[in-house]
């Protein structure tokens, strides 16, 4: 509260009072009463200077701005939507469909005692062999089984058949693999159905009838030819003839020669030599012209079936054994 001057008294004796002490606010109202001072502040300034003058300030801010539990939106920015313009699909290629191989069908034939295997061709790619399977079961199969045997591995894809001999007297099965060559070993990539055969067991007749008589003569290879001597490697050769096979199941004569009398049929036979083949029937002679003077041969025919289940064909007739001895003196003459 101000002094009061005593009236009629003078300025200095103010400067000589004592000063009333003032009150001191506390801190707490000092800081309530802080923004309202502030507040007042800005009212002078905007009646001052017009309203105009102090202009909002605005802070770009990403975030919203919270105050105590309340957030404040962004602002809402109202953005036309564009059509969206689907993309043409594109026509999808169909997958090229492999070639699948179809099986392999097999026929087979018995032709005399052999079996004649035929089947249509595998013909798609990786094709490394045929393989043809024989079996003494009712199935052959490839890896070949105990009972299976493998009687041809062809690489021609366009042979589609093959001639087996088979034992006589059974029946065999047959299969034909198309396989692959892989790391593994061979892969199978298409089979053939099964093909069964009975090979019957030839019944040969030969008899008394059936066989033949054979003669044999050494003549001299010197002949006269243009008013000269022509000599040629030996001085002999012998000439042998025999009787015509007259039994059937004839497919040839075998003319054989052997240093002992032990010359016989089928071949091959140790010790036996074949000096001639002949498929006709009606051709009854030859000559062995590879003899050395002073030796001595044994001949003897046999008529041949190649077709029969034995090695070397089974031998459907014999003639007799012919003993021929060479001589060791060149002839003075020619004989024939």
């Amino acid at each position: 509260m101000q002094h009061q001057r005593p009236e009629g008294g003078r300025v200095e004796d103010d400067f000589m009072q004592p000063l009333t002490p003032m009150k001191t606010r506390s801190p707490r109202r000092l800081a309530a009463s802080l923004p309202m001072a502030i507040g007042a502040i800005l009212l002078v300034g905007a009646v001052a200077f017009g309203a105009q003058a102090i202009a909002p300030i605005i802070v770009p801010d990403e975030s919203p701005i919270v105050v105590g539990d309340e957030t404040t939106p962004e602002p809402t920015v109202d953005v036309t939507a564009q059509p969206t313009v689907e993309p043409t699909a594109q026509p999808t290629a169909e997958p090229t469909a492999q070639p699948t191989a179809e099986p392999l069908e097999l026929t087979a034939a018995l032709s005399g005692s052999k079996v004649v295997l035929t089947w249509t061709g595998y013909g798609a790619g990786d094709f490394a062999y045929y393989k043809v399977v024989r079996s003494a079961d009712a199935e052959a199969s490839w890896p070949l089984d105990e009972d299976d045997k493998l009687v041809a591995a062809i690489s021609d894809q366009d042979q589609l058949t093959f001639t087996d001999a088979p034992p006589a007297g059974a029946t065999w099965s047959y299969q034909v693999f198309a396989v692959k060559s892989s790391e593994d070993g061979y892969v199978v990539l298409v089979a053939s159905n099964v093909a069964t055969v009975a090979v019957p067991k030839p019944t040969p007749r030969p008899t008394t009838n059936c066989n033949m008589t054979l003669k044999a003569s050494v003549v001299s290879t010197t002949t006269m030819g243009d008013g000269y001597a022509m000599t040629v490697s030996s001085p002999y050769k012998v000439k042998l003839t025999w009787s015509k096979y007259r039994c059937d199941m004839f497919q040839a004569y075998l003319v054989l020669r052997a240093d002992t009398s032990n010359v016989d049929g089928p071949l091959p036979k140790d010790g036996v030599s074949l000096v001639a083949e002949i498929d006709s029937i009606g051709t009854l002679s030859t000559y062995d012209k590879a003899v050395v003077p002073g030796h001595t041969y044994y001949y003897r025919v046999i008529a041949i079936n190649w077709d029969a289940a034995c090695n070397g064909g089974l031998v459907i007739g014999r003639s007799n054994i012919v003993k021929v001895t060479i001589p060791a003196a060149a002839p003075s003459a020619p004989t024939e």
